[in-house]
């Protein structure tokens, strides 16, 4: 588009018009005669929708590792979970130590590891397959390479160490145990120390199933409770006890399966993976995939516009795509989204003034006889941060709400901007750090609250 030239066309005719009347016609037959092409910002706006749809289309399924003692139900877990696929995939003499690959028709893939625990040999095989440390010890054999499968039918090969990342992406672990045992002290020890060793690689994307409720339901009250204290002090608090047999407590962990994943990771595929009777109700998979673009906002800085305007289209169109919105409220979703960012994105900016040297013939003069400095306005660029959320959840929950038609009554912007106002000190230290997936498990939280979500 040749800007410059339109500008000096229509400079002319502002120059040479006599007064308001006769410069509006003379516009308006420039425009007949020579039409305008498509504005440099609609052009902008239809990359960005672009570039947002294409960033919905691109996410893949995730790849989860699955770790835990045998006898521990881990199978049984995944096929309640997932469907049948890794039931297929039988243990003989010669996999014993081996990683068992499973891809479920969603591309969801399943590792399933050697056990843990009672085995030093098999655990040192799951070590080196996580990128952990092995366990160094005179009695203990140290391995080289990862017996592997990459399908039922695929013959066993031997990965090394630096060949399994390459091999074999890590999106998140499911750690199961059996909650029904008493552990030993020792036991307790070798857990929480694994658990920790975890921690420091996988971060936040670690999530612990107790298996077995159905038999501690067989116990008093108190022993179950007892015990389950003693397994869940073990995890940080972050164990979530299920049963495979009668499904109690699945679809916590599947919204626990929801919250640790990656960014990068598809959410529609996670719940496409889903058996139906553990699938999570709408609203917590809208308002759990939400929380972690929320997050991604939160974290960008005032400069990264087009970061800012594709993850609010992403977000608006992953809420009308929930809801099978027609095309006129989508593009008016988009249009929403677009001026949203190029508001939200002031938050992310702090002019404040400088001084600065004399520029010009009279500002140098003038320097001569006054000590007035003269100044500049520079711009700081820093995380859209609390604020930044404080002036986008309101907008989001407004538009689940309606979309959800509930009838529960909807929380003015301010009593929900307040909300968020409310929980500075939680989001801030997360923001700082950049825990994104910390903080859009706060979001989520957040939105849970909002929406009375159990």
């Amino acid at each position: 588009m040749d800007i410059i030239g339109t500008y000096r066309d229509i400079r002319k005719i502002w120059k040479t018009a006599k007064d308001a009347k006769e410069l509006g016609k003379k516009i308006m037959e420039f425009i007949q005669r020579k039409p305008i092409p498509l504005a440099d910002t609609e052009q902008d706006q239809a990359g960005v929708v672009a570039r947002a749809l294409h960033r919905l289309q691109k996410g893949v399924a995730p790849h989860i590792v699955i770790v835990g003692a045998t006898a521990a139900g881990k199978t049984m877990l995944v096929n309640k979970l997932f469907g049948n696929p890794v039931a297929k995939v039988r243990r003989t003499p010669d996999t014993t130590d081996a990683v068992l690959r499973v891809e479920f028709p969603s591309g969801l893939v399943i590792y399933d590891t050697p056990g843990i625990i009672s085995d030093e040999k098999l655990e040192n095989f799951t070590r080196l397959f996580l990128g952990l440390e092995q366990m160094d010890a005179p009695d203990v054999e140290r391995v080289e390479s990862v017996p592997f499968k990459a399908n039922p039918d695929a013959p066993l090969i031997l990965l090394p160490e630096v060949e399994c990342r390459r091999k074999a992406q890590i999106d998140m672990v499911l750690w199961v145990v059996d909650v029904s045992r008493v552990p030993t002290r020792p036991e307790i020890n070798e857990l929480r120390s694994f658990f920790i060793e975890l921690y420091h690689e996988f971060g936040e994307r670690i999530v612990v199933a107790g298996t077995h409720l159905d038999e501690l339901n067989k116990v008093t009250v108190e022993e179950k409770n007892s015990l389950l204290r003693i397994w869940s002090s073990i995890f940080n608090k972050q164990m979530i006890p299920i049963s495979s047999t009668t499904g109690e407590n699945l679809k916590d962990l599947s919204l626990a399966l929801f919250e640790r994943l990656p960014g990068k990771i598809s959410l529609a595929k996670m719940q496409e993976s889903l058996n139906q009777v553990v699938k999570i109700d709408r609203i917590s998979f809208v308002v759990t995939e939400v929380s972690q673009v929320l997050a991604d906002i939160a974290l960008m800085h005032g400069n990264e516009e087009e970061g800012i305007q594709v993850s609010l289209v992403v977000l608006f169109a992953t809420i009308g795509n929930h809801y099978s919105v027609d095309e006129e409220i989508w593009v008016q979703l988009s249009g929403d989204a677009l001026a949203i960012a190029e508001h939200v994105q002031e938050f992310g900016k702090s002019p404040f003034e400088v001084s600065r040297e004399p520029e010009g013939f009279w500002e140098t003069i003038r320097s001569w006889f006054s000590d007035k400095p003269f100044l500049a306005i520079i711009t700081r660029y820093q995380p859209l941060g609390v604020e930044g959320l404080s002036h986008l959840v309101p907008k989001v929950y407004a538009l689940i709400h309606q979309f959800e038609r509930s009838d529960a009554g909807v929380l003015p912007d301010e009593l929900v901007q307040q909300r968020v106002e409310s929980e500075k000190e939680m989001f801030e230290p997360l923001m700082q750090d950049e825990k994104r997936e910390k903080l859009a498990d706060q979001i989520n939280e957040l939105f849970k609250s909002l929406f009375l979500l159990d």
